[in-house]
């Protein structure tokens, strides 16, 4: 799973256990939106499709607002990720 090491301890905290119960997700990316005031702005529209460890799946779509940014050495990142679900 995802290390959490780079955050502060209270969100590390929150996300303890968080993806308990999941066995496998898979994102679908099927619109993508660029801001036209900042070139590493971008919204995302797409489905999630989760397995739960209990074999049911869960389907939904979500849409994302993604920024992105560069380091010193051209390595690009996501700086920021907020993702709001519709089941």
């Amino acid at each position: 799973m995802y290390q959490y090491s780079n955050y502060p301890p209270d969100i590390v905290e929150s996300r303890h256990g968080s993806w308990n119960g999941i066995q496998s997700r898979k994102h679908q990316m099927k619109q993508l939106y660029m801001s036209t005031s900042s070139a590493n702005e971008f919204v995302v529209l797409g489905g999630l499709e989760i397995l739960k460890s209990n074999g049911e799946r869960v389907a939904m779509r979500f849409c994302a607002a993604v920024a992105v940014e560069q380091n010193e050495e051209g390595t690009v990142r996501i700086a920021s990720y907020d993702a709001f679900a519709v089941r």
